[in-house]
């Protein structure tokens, strides 16, 4: 009993003030005399038990409930609810480190709440940013307010990061470097506009969202790997990306957006994938390189307005039957384009007295498709100095769209039968019906 009432007590003093080693050693020296007494009636006091779940509660590594488990630098500066960021400025360096997601920030240079400014403002000489594991996302306008944005050239990220938010490393001219860990799956709009100098970007196949223009104007890529998750690509999302020299479009893609991929001067090659749908106005325009485009069969949509506008090594495209209409300007001032073929009659052509797909395409020379087509019915309304110009040739058979009502040419009278028809749709033909009486 005695040993139960002295680990009661040097708890319990443990508790209350500092103990000593030596104070401890005292105390414990005058319990050992045998004039210390004890009531035999006294109640068993209970053992304190130091070892709980494994840890030990006197030991100095035992963290108090609310304490954070990460320790900031002492001159780090909060840019997360435990992200932190240091600047080295004897390397260049600014290194973000702790635990969870950045704070977003605003065209005002402060976070969410208005009371953390973003800590890169007033800064200078930063070439390198590090991204440590454990920080989850890039914040919004992460370097808004930075006036050196030419200086960076560098940015490396660590860890599993899933977002790079919007604007996040805009107007980077000197960026020459990132790479894209597996785990990102979103990348913001405008998140890398005028990174001049980026040359390679290989994007995780865990990346599912682009936003718009977010690479836009990255003059120098050369190399892009596109995410094979990707169901989207947004709205000038490469546009201007003049040396972009190859682009395999995902596999499940389903939307180009507008301008996507406008004025990429070096692609020589495109393939539309059998789940394409929709395909943005001017989104392959004046890639002067392009010489073939190739659709999968399944491909839908439409060629929209100067879709291939100014694409002049382009000499020959294919139209599949599952392609729904060809806008007007679609192939405007491609001038090498010799041969066009439409494989399905009921793909539709827009023209107009002003406008047509094919305006300023010089060296057309041959249409081909079906007799009853709707490329016939366009070719059929050029002037007399086009045709001379351009041949049509047609498909052996006729594919008709016959109309589901019947038209009376003739009515019934007492004498004689009417005469009922089906028109096409398309070529105005005629095949006779179930006369009346």
């Amino acid at each position: 009993m005695k040993k139960k009432v002295l680990a009661f007590l040097l708890a319990s003093t443990m508790v209350i003030e500092p103990f000593t080693v030596a104070s401890a050693a005292d105390f414990s020296d005058g319990m050992g005399h045998e004039d210390v007494q004890f009531n035999d009636d006294a109640e068993d006091v209970p053992e304190i038990e130091n070892n709980v779940n494994g840890v030990d509660q006197f030991s100095a590594d035992a963290v108090g409930e609310g304490e954070n488990s990460s320790k900031p630098p002492e001159d780090a500066i909060q840019m997360g609810n435990d992200v932190w960021v240091t600047f080295d400025d004897s390397t260049g360096t600014a290194t973000i480190s702790g635990k969870g997601d950045m704070w977003d920030y605003y065209e005002n240079g402060k976070d969410f709440s208005n009371t953390h400014q973003n800590p890169f403002i007033g800064k200078s000489g930063i070439k390198k940013i590090v991204i440590e594991d454990g920080v989850t996302t890039i914040g919004n306008y992460l370097l808004k307010g930075y006036d050196n944005k030419d200086s960076i050239e560098e940015v490396r990220i660590e860890g599993n990061i899933t977002k790079i938010g919007n604007y996040a490393f805009d107007n980077c001219y000197n960026l020459a470097k990132i790479n894209f860990k597996e785990g990102i799956n979103e990348i913001g709009r405008y998140a890398f506009e005028n990174c001049e100098k980026l040359e390679i970007v290989v994007l995780p196949n865990t990346v599912k969202t682009l936003g718009k223009y977010c690479f836009s104007e990255c003059h120098n890529l050369k190399t892009l790997t596109l995410s094979n998750s990707l169901k989207v690509i947004p709205e000038r999302a490469f546009q201007r990306c003049f040396n972009i020299e190859e682009v395999i479009l995902p596999e499940n893609l389903e939307d180009i957006g507008e301008g996507a991929f406008y004025l990429c001067k070096g692609i020589e090659n495109i393939t539309f994938p059998a789940s394409i749908k929709s395909m943005g106005e001017i989104s392959f325009a004046d890639c002067e390189k392009l010489k073939n485009v190739v659709f999968k069969e399944g491909a839908t949509g439409n060629l929209s307005f100067q879709m291939f506008r100014g694409c002049n090594k382009l000499e020959n495209i294919v139209v599949p039957k599952s392609i729904t209409s060809i806008e007007e300007q679609a192939f405007l001032d491609c001038k090498n384009l010799a041969t066009v073929v439409v494989m399905g009659n009921t793909t539709k052509v827009r023209y107009s007295n002003f406008s047509n797909p094919f305006e300023q395409c010089s060296n057309l020379r041959t249409i081909k498709g079906y007799s009853c087509s709707y490329i016939k019915r366009y070719y059929d309304s050029l002037s007399k100095d086009q045709k001379d110009q351009i041949t049509f040739e047609a498909f052996e058979g006729k594919l008709h769209q016959w109309s589901t009502e019947k038209e009376v040419i003739k009515e019934p009278t007492c004498t004689e039968e009417g005469e009922n028809v089906y028109r096409c749709e398309i070529c105005g033909a005629t095949k006779k019906a179930e006369n009346r009486k």
